[in-house]
């Protein structure tokens, strides 16, 4: 597996476990406060607002029960954050897409898992692991085993850190 960890991208993944850690369970799901925005967690959809076209009526009535305006998945959520929206990570909740900007002014357009190995450097395969709602073993994926599998990735992107001497 091909991974380019930075320290940049290091402290990136600590800043989204971080994110993933301080997400408030309520009877409604797990909600982020992100700045102004209450964000309800949930791994099946990148990212949805109670405006967005084609999104199932069981998510705008999860927004609605949660009182949150958004509803986003891992790489959704990232999106969110405003350090990150600041590095040219940005959640389009409209149109259920993540992309990313750069200082030049183009843009990276591609899949969850793309989008997320870019931004955090790491494989497509490390991506698909920790955004994929198929990659766990449970069926109501929930930040905490984000956090977990976050752990592990920033383990090895430490340890390939240090190993490049960064």
């Amino acid at each position: 597996m091909h991974t380019k960890f930075r320290r940049h991208h290091l402290n990136r993944l600590i800043k989204l476990r971080d994110v993933m850690k301080s997400a408030k369970r309520t009877k409604n799901g797990s909600i982020f406060e992100l700045g102004k925005n209450r964000v309800l967690f949930e791994i099946d959809i990148v990212a949805a607002d109670q405006n967005s076209v084609d999104v199932d009526e069981d998510y705008i009535n999860a927004m609605k029960a949660a009182n949150c305006g958004t509803a986003a998945c891992v790489i959704g959520t990232a999106g969110l954050i405003p350090e990150f929206r600041k590095s040219g990570l940005r959640t389009h909740e409209r149109i259920n897409d993540v992309t990313i900007k750069y200082r030049d002014g183009s843009e990276f357009v591609g899949d969850y898992d793309e989008i997320f190995s870019e931004f955090f450097g790491c494989s497509k395969r490390e991506a698909e692991d920790i955004c994929s709602p198929y990659e766990y073993d449970v069926t109501n994926v929930q930040p905490k085993h984000v956090v977990t599998k976050l752990d592990l990735l920033i383990k090895k992107a430490k340890s390939e850190i240090e190993t490049k001497g960064e």
